[in-house]
């Protein structure tokens, strides 16, 4: 049978002080500092979406003038015929390859497809080099002037006898007819 044990006023306050501690402790750790959290990152959210509706604001009440806009679509009209489109794309990556230390072991253009009122202009690479070389020559093309799409990479080992490495890329580049 059990015996009852009768604590003293003592140790049963001490008692009570721990429970109490147990209790904030879990009431801290599981509830107010994922509350905490919450909070901490709907108020970015807040803050950022207010940013974008000022700077959404202050578009318009600049703006209106719809020729900015058709002058910012411009760069992205197809000039020319496709196979000089296709001939402008392969000079800027030629251009752009001689000023890093790449080889081109494969270029092939690809025939332009239409997709709505777009058309695609699609090469597929195979470039050798270093992974810093490589990764610059990616950044230039995806940014302006150029701004080309890749819609695949695959990064590979090149020869075992050095560091290089074959990295083979589908650019693209979308126009408007």
């Amino acid at each position: 049978m059990l015996k009852r044990v009768d604590f003293s006023k003592r140790e049963r306050r001490i008692s009570f002080f721990l429970v109490i501690c147990v209790l904030a402790y879990i009431l801290q750790a599981g509830v107010y500092k994922p509350l905490a959290l919450k909070k901490k990152v709907l108020r970015q959210k807040i803050k950022t979406s207010e940013k974008r509706v000022r700077r959404a604001k202050r578009a318009l009440r600049k703006g209106g003038d719809v020729s900015l806009h058709e002058k910012g679509l411009e760069g992205f009209k197809q000039k020319g015929t496709d196979e000089q489109v296709m001939s402008v794309i392969l000079s800027e990556i030629e251009q752009e390859k001689a000023e890093l230390d790449l080889r081109i072991a494969d270029m092939k253009p690809q025939k332009a497809r239409k997709v709505g009122p777009l058309n695609y202009f699609s090469v597929n690479l195979t470039l050798d080099g270093e992974i810093a070389d490589i990764m610059q020559f990616i950044y230039i093309l995806q940014n302006p002037p150029h701004m080309l799409y890749v819609d695949e990479f695959q990064l590979s080992r090149g020869s075992a006898r050095d560091s290089s490495l074959k990295c083979q890329l589908v650019l693209s580049r979308r126009l408007a007819n």
